[in-house]
C-alpha cells in the first residue's frame, strides 16, 4: 500500500520539535543535582565496625568502611590507638591491631562549585588481649596417684576476662575462674586440660597442660656366681650370686630361676642362694625387683650337672621271635647334656658293634638258634655310662619243609623227551609227529612212573593241547580241551609270523588277530591288534639308514620320534607334545649317562668302578645313592635329601650266602625279615614296626606250593589252593580261574581277561562297576597305549574315560599323557623311575613333583593297597586284585611269589629256575622279571656278576675237576668262559664246555635249536674277544681264588644225559672224535649228576671225588 502525500507531511511536521527540545534536555541535566543537594544535604555512615564499641580479639584484623550520599568529594578517614595515628582509605583493612581501644574520624565536602561546611562521623572499638600460663605445663602424676597440679597465671585488657577449660579434644567445656590470677588447679589425669582466657564469645589465650605418670627406671641386675658353663657334679649345692641396684627407688628381692623356674630369693644384698644342683644342662637367671614391682632380668647362665647319660633301647622288644636265618635290628635313643660319645650293643653279654653317632642301630643278623638277651651301653663325652634295659629274644628252626626236590625226565625209544614229572605240576606227557615236532602235550596228570611215557592214558585225560605244523614244521594251530587261548598262525614266505588269531573265550569267541608287516630288511614296520566287529589298532615303525628305529606312531595316531647316535642309541625324543627328552648321553657300556625331560628335570647317573649305578638324580625330583656288596647286590640306597623322622626311600639290605634277600631295613619305616629254605622258598616273612614284629610263617605241601601263613601263635591267617597245573585256584575263598595254557582267565567277581597271540593282555572286563581297560603291547612286550572305559560313558563321567599312550627311553617308560574323552584334554606327566624301572615319582610339564610312591622290597605300594597302572618294576599293577601282571605271569607281591609256575624250567635254563614259583631269584633288588619267565639285572651288573660267574666256575673246573695247579690255568678258556658268562649270565663255563664235551647235552630236544643259536653267537664273539683278554686273566687269577672256591659251593646244576640227538658242539663244526674226548673227564660227569637235587652239601662232595 502507498502512503499519501499527507501522510508524508505529517511526519515531517512531529520531527520538528524535537531538533528544539534537545538542548533544553542539557541544561536541566546541569542543573538538577545542584538543586537536589540544596534541598536534601550530605550524608557519612559507618558500615564497619557496624556498632560502636565493637570488641575484637588480639592480634585483630579490622576493616573501615563508610557509605556516604549527597556528594562527591573524597572521605577522610583518620585512626587513632594505641601507637596509631594514621589516615586510611575507605574500605582498607588494619592489621595485627594489639589490644587497646581506637577510634575512627571520617568527613568529606561538596565538589559542586559551592563551598559549603565538611559532613563528619566517629566511631569507637576495642581490642582485647590478654595471656594465659600453667606452670608446670607438664605435671607428674605421683606415684600411686591418677592426678596432678598446676597453677595457671594470666592477665587481660578485658574488664569481663574469664578463665575455662576443657579437655584437649574441646569436649566438657567448663567455667573455672574469674577472680584471682595465679589460682592452683588439681585433678589433671592422664588426659590433660585446655586452659582458655576469655571475654565474652573472645578466645584472647589458650594453654593446653599435660599430665604423665612418674618415671620408674627398672633395676639393673647381673649374676655374678657360678660362672657361664660352669660343670658341677649332680647332687652337690651351687652357690647362685648376684649385683642388683635401682637408680630411683631400690632393690626390693631378687628371684634366682632355673630353666625358667624360680628357686628361691634373697632380699638383701649380697644377693645369693645355695641350689642342689640337678643333671644336666639348665639355664640360670637371675630376677631383680624395685620396690615400685618393676623388675628386670640378668642375662643367662648355663650350668651343666655331669650325670649318666640317657639310653633306651628301642628294638627289639622283649620277647620277640624269629627263625633262622634270624636277624634282628638294634636300636636305641640315647642323650646327655655334654653329648653321647658312643654307645655299645651287646648280644649275650658280649660286645658286638658301637656307634659313634646318632641314629645309633645295627643289624644283627646270623643269629643262633636259642634264647638270647641284648643291651645297649651309652658314654657320654666325660666318661659315664649307662645301661639300658634288657630284651629277650629267641631264634627257633623254621617250620620243616623238603630239603630236596626231584625232576625226573623220560625218554621215549627215539630219546625224545615224552614225559617230565615234577611235584608242582605231576607228569606232562608228550608226543611227536613224523618230523618230531611236538604234536600234543597233556599236563597236570597224576602218572608219576619214570619208566613209562604213558602217553596212552594221556590222550585220553582230555587234558591235551594239540598242535599242528605247516610243510616247513612251522606252527600252524594250537588248540586246548576248552577252546580258550586257541590260535592260528600265518607266516611270511621267508618264515616269520604274519598274522595269528587268537580265541579267548572257547567256540571261536573273545578273537583277537595280531598280523605284522616288515620291510625289505625283515625289521617289523607294522603291528595291528584286532577285536573283529570291535576295534583296530595298529602300531608303525621308521628306521634310519643303519637299521636303528627312529620313529614309532602310538595306536592313537600320534608319532614318536627318536634322533639316534652312531650307536644307534637314542639321543633325543620327540613328539606332537614337544621334545620329551633330549641330550640324552651314554657310557661305554649302554647305560645312559644323563639326559633332559621336557620339561626341564635332569637326569644324571654316575656309575662307579664295577659300572653300577652309584649315584642317580632328578633335579628337584629325587637324589640317591647306592652301595653295594662284593657280589653286586645292593646294600645300601640312600635319599641325600632325606628328612629325620619320615621315610624317603632309604634302605639297608642284607643278603645271605647264597644272594637272597634277608633284611631290608626302611629307615624310619620297618624293618623286613626274610627266611628261605634249600629250594629258594620263603619260609617266613617278619615286619618290625619298631616297636613289635609280626611273622608270617610260610607252610608249604609236597608239591612245593605254599597253602598257608601262620602267625606266630600258629593260627592260620591265609590259605592258598591250586589246580593240576600248579596254578593258584584259591585265596582265602577269593577263586581264581586259569585255562589249560596256565593263564589266568578270570578273578571270581572282581576281573575278566583276554590276551593276544603272545599272551599279552588286550582287555580287562568284568568289574563290578562296569569299567574296563583295553591295552595294545608292542611286539617288544612293551604297553604302548591303553584305554579306560566305563558303561554309560555317553550319558555320565563317573568313572575316568581316557586314553593313554606311553612312551619310553632306554627301555624305560619315560612319560604318558591322560588324555580324558569327556574334556578333550589331556595331561602330560613324565615318569620318574629307579633300578628297578618303578615309578618313584610323577612330574608335569613345569616340572613339579605330584605323585610320589615308595615300594616294598618283594614290590607293594607303600601306603597305595590299591595301586593302579603302571608301577612295580615296570609292571601293570591291577588294585582291584592286588596282583602284578607281569605279562607271562601273574605275580601277588604281598606274598613275594608268582601265582603259576615258570613256564622257562630248569633245564632251559639253569639250577637258578629249579624254584618255579620264586621272584627274581629271591633278590628283588638285583633283579627283575620282564615278562614273568625269567629274571635278569636290574641294576646293570648282569655282564659283570654272569662274567665273575663264568670265571669262577671254569676256574673251579680246572682246579677241583681236572686237578690243575693255579699256574697251569687255561687262561684262554677262562677268558672265554667269562665272557659267555656276561653275555649269557650264569652259562659262562658251563657253555664253553658243553660244546667242548659230550655230543648229548643239557637241553632237550625241544629246548636246544635256541640254546644251540645262542651258544653259536657267543662262541663266535667270544672267539674274537679271547685273545685280547686272555693276557689280562693271569692277573686276575689271583684275585678269584676265594670267588672259585665259594663258587663251587654255591653254584649247582646239572646235564641230563643223552637229552637229544645233536650238541652244540656239533653246530660248531666239531667232530664226534674230539668231543668224546672232551667228555672223558669222570669227574666232570659227575659234578653235574646231581639229578636235579638243590643240595650245596652233596655237590661239594661230588666235587671233592667223595
Amino acid at each position: 500500500m502507498r502512503k499519501t502525500n499527507d501522510a508524508m507531511g505529517s511526519a515531517r511536521a512531529m520531527r520538528a520539535p524535537l531538533r528544539v527540545t534537545w538542548w533544553l534536555w542539557l541544561l536541566l541535566a546541569a542543573l538538577l543535582p545542584g538543586l537536589a543537594a540544596a534541598a536534601a544535604g550530605p550524608t557519612l555512615s559507618f558500615s564497619y565496625p557496624a556498632a560502636p564499641e565493637m570488641n575484637f580479639a588480639a592480634p585483630a584484623n579490622v576493616k573501615v568502611l563508610l557509605n556516604a550520599t549527597s556528594g562527591c568529594g573524597p572521605i577522610n578517614i583518620f585512626v587513632t590507638g594505641p601507637g596509631l595515628d594514621t589516615s586510611v582509605t575507605n574500605g582498607q583493612v588494619l592489621n595485627n591491631l594489639p589490644p587497646g581501644r581506637y577510634f575512627i574520624d571520617a568527613s568529606f565536602e561538596m565538589c559542586d562549585r559551592r563551598w559549603i561546611d565538611p559532613v563528619s562521623a566517629g566511631r569507637a572499638f576495642n581490642v582485647l588481649g590478654g595471656s594465659i600460663t600453667a606452670s608446670p605445663q607438664t605435671c607428674t602424676i605421683p606415684w600411686g596417684g591418677n592426678a596432678c597440679y598446676t597453677t595457671v597465671s594470666w592477665n587481660s585488657n578485658a574488664a569481663n576476662a574469664e578463665v575455662w577449660y576443657s579437655l584437649p579434644d574441646g569436649s566438657i567445656m567448663t567455667r573455672w575462674a574469674t577472680g584471682q590470677n595465679g589460682s592452683a588447679v588439681g585433678g589433671i589425669d592422664s588426659r590433660g586440660l585446655r586452659f582458655y582466657l576469655k571475654s565474652g564469645s573472645l578466645t584472647l589465650a589458650t594453654v593446653d597442660v599435660a599430665a604423665v605418670p612418674t618415671n620408674n627406671s627398672p633395676p639393673a641386675v647381673a649374676l655374678t656366681g657360678p660362672g657361664n658353663n660352669y660343670v658341677y657334679t649332680a647332687g652337690s649345692p651351687i652357690a647362685f650370686t648376684a649385683n642388683a641396684s635401682d637408680p630411683d627407688d631400690g632393690v626390693q628381692r631378687v628371684e634366682f630361676l632355673v630353666d625358667g623356674i624360680k628357686m628361691g630369693e634373697d632380699t638383701s644384698a649380697p644377693y645369693e642362694l645355695h641350689w642342689t644342683g640337678l643333671e644336666g644342662g639348665h639355664s640360670l637367671v637371675a630376677r631383680a625387683f624395685d620396690t615400685r614391682g618393676y623388675h628386670t632380668d640378668s642375662a643367662a647362665m648355663w650350668i651343666v650337672g655331669n650325670g649318666p647319660p640317657a639310653i633306651v633301647l628301642t628294638s627289639p622288644a622283649s620277647g620277640a621271635q624269629a627263625t633262622v636265618p634270624a636277624s634282628f635290628a638294634l636300636q636305641a635313643n640315647a642323650s646327655d647334656p655334654d653329648g653321647v660319645s658312643r654307645v655299645e650293643f651287646y648280644a649275650d653279654n658280649q660286645l658286638i658293634h658301637t656307634d659313634s653317632a646318632a641314629p645309633y642301630e645295627f643289624s644283627w643278623s646270623a643269629v643262633s638258634i636259642g634264647p638270647h638277651t641284648v643291651h645297649a651301653i651309652a658314654y657320654d663325652n666325660r666318661g659315664l655310662s649307662a645301661r639300658s634295659a634288657t630284651a629277650s629274644v629267641t631264634v627257633s628252626q623254621p617250620p620243616s619243609g623238603p630239603t630236596g626236590l626231584a625232576r625226573r625226565y623220560v625218554y621215549d625209544q627215539y630219546q625224545q623227551l615224552c614225559k617230565i614229572i615234577e611235584p608242582e605240576t605231576g607228569a606232562t606227557v608228550m608226543a611227536y609227529d613224523a618230523a618230531g615236532n611236538l604234536a600234543w602235550s597233556a599236563a597236570g596228570l597224576d602218572l608219576p612212573d619214570p619208566n613209562n611215557c604213558n602217553q596212552a592214558e594221556a590222550e585220553q585225560s582230555g587234558r591235551r593241547a594239540l598242535r599242528s605244523y605247516d610243510e616247513r614244521n612251522r606252527l600252524a594251530t594250537l588248540a586246548f580241551p576248552d577252546g580258550r587261548g586257541d590260535q592260528t598262525w600265518a607266516y611270511t614266505p621267508d618264515g616269520l609270523a604274519r598274522e595269528v588269531t587268537t580265541r579267548n573265550d572257547g567256540d571261536g569267541q573273545g578273537t583277537v588277530v595280531n598280523t605284522y608287516a616288515y620291510n625289505k630288511r625283515r625289521m617289523p614296520t607294522a603291528e595291528t591288534m584286532a577285536r573283529p566287529g570291535s576295534y583296530s589298532w595298529s602300531a608303525s615303525y621308521g628306521y634310519d639308514s643303519y637299521g636303528n628305529r627312529n620313529r614309532v606312531v602310538i595306536p592313537d595316531g600320534q608319532p614318536i620320534s627318536y634322533a639316534n647316535n652312531a650307536l644307534g642309541q637314542a639321543v633325543s625324543v620327540g613328539s606332537n607334545w614337544g621334545t620329551l627328552a633330549d641330550n640324552v648321553s651314554y657310557y661305554p657300556n649302554g647305560a645312559i649317562k644323563r639326559f633332559v625331560y621336557g620339561n626341564g628335570v635332569v637326569h644324571t647317573m654316575a656309575q662307579n668302578a664295577r659300572q653300577l649305578p652309584a649315584r642317580v638324580t632328578d633335579s628337584g625330583v629325587f637324589d640317591q645313592t647306592y652301595a653295594y656288596d662284593g657280589n653286586g647286590n645292593t646294600t645300601a640306597i640312600r635319599d641325600v635329601n632325606a628328612a629325620a623322622g619320615l621315610y624317603s626311600g632309604n634302605r639297608d639290605m642284607v643278603y645271605d650266602n647264597r644272594d637272597r634277600l634277608v633284611q631290608a631295613h626302611l629307615h624310619w619305616l620297618t624293618v623286613r625279615g626274610f627266611g628261605y629254605d634249600a629250594l629258594d622258598n620263603i619260609r617266613y616273612k617278619s615286619n618290625f614296626n619298631g616297636a613289635t614284629t609280626v611273622t608270617d610263617y610260610y607252610w608249604y605241601n609236597e608239591k612245593n606250593q605254599v597253602t598257608n601263613f601262620r602267625n606266630d601263635a600258629g593260627a592260620t591267617t591265609l590259605g592258598l589252593g591250586y589246580d593240576p597245573q600248579g596254578n593258584l585256584n584259591n585265596k582265602n575263598g577269593q577263586e581264581y580261574d586259569f585255562d589249560y595254557g596256565n593263564r589266568l582267565r578270570r578273578v571270581a567277581g572282581k576281573e575278566v581277561y583276554r590276551y593276544d597271540a603272545h599272551g599279552r593282555r588286550v582287555s580287562v572286563t568284568g568289574r563290578p562297576d562296569t569299567t574296563s581297560t583295553l591295552s595294545f603291547y608292542n611286539v617288544d612286550g612293551q604297553l604302548l597305549y591303553r584305554e579306560e572305559h566305563h558303561e554309560g560313558e555317553a550319558q555320565n563321567d563317573s568313572h575316568p574315560e581316557l586314553n593313554v599312550p606311553h612312551v619310553y627311553l632306554g627301555g624305560s617308560l619315560l612319560a604318558l599323557v591322560e588324555w580324558s574323552r569327556a574334556t578333550g584334554v589331556g595331561q602330560l606327566k613324565y615318569q620318574h623311575t629307579d633300578a628297578l624301572s618303578s615309578p618313584i615319582a610323577v612330574t608335569d610339564t613345569a616340572g613339579a613333583v605330584i605323585d610320589r610312591t615308595h615300594w616294598e622290597p618283594y614290590g607293594g605300594a607303600i601306603n597305595k593297597p590299591a595301586y593302579n597302572g603302571v608301577g612295580y618294576a615296570g609292571h601293570v599293577m591291577d588294585g582291584a586284585t592286588g596282583l602284578t601282571y607281569m605279562q607271562q605271569r601273574y605275580y601277588d607281591q604281598n606274598v613275594g611269589r608268582f601265582l603259576s609256575v615258570d613256564p622257562v624250567t630248569v633245564a632251559d635254563e639253569g639250577p637258578l629256575h629249579f624254584n618255579r614259583y620264586a621272584y627274581a631269584y629271591n633278590n628283588p633288588y638285583s633283579f627283575t622279571d620282564p615278562d614273568g619267565r625269567c629274571p635278569a639285572c636290574a641294576v646293570g651288573g648282569v655282564m659283570a656278576r654272569g662274567a665273575l660267574f663264568g670265571i669262577g666256575i671254569e676256574i673251579l673246573i680246572q682246579r677241583k675237576v681236572e686237578h690243575r695247579e693255579w699256574s697251569e690255568l687255561d687262561k684262554s678258556d677262562i677268558a672265554v668262559a667269562g665272557t659267555i658268562g656276561a653275555v649269557i649270565p650264569g652259562t659262562g663255563s658251563f657253555l664253553l664246555r658243553s660244546w667242548r664235551t659230550a655230543p648229548s647235552l643239557i637241553r632237550s630236544a625241544r629246548a636246544y635249536s635256541k640254546l644251540s643259536g645262542q651258544a653259536r653267537n657267543t662262541a663266535n664273539r667270544a672267539a674274537k674277544l679271547a685273545e685280547r683278554e686272555t693276557k689280562n686273566i693271569g692277573k686276575m687269577i689271583e684275585g678269584t681264588r676265594d670267588l672259585a672256591e665259594s663258587a663251587g659251593h654255591a653254584a649247582t646244576a646239572f646235564v641230563l644225559n643223552n637229552l637229544g640227538q645233536r650238541s652244540v658242539n656239533d653246530a660248531q663244526g666239531k667232530s664226534s672224535a674230539e668231543s668224546q674226548k672232551s667228555s672223558s673227564s669222570n669227574e666232570f660227569q659227575g659234578v653235574f649228576r646231581v639229578e636235579g637235587r638243590l643240595d650245596a652239601q652233596k655237590l661239594d662232595k661230588e666235587l671233592k671225588g667223595e
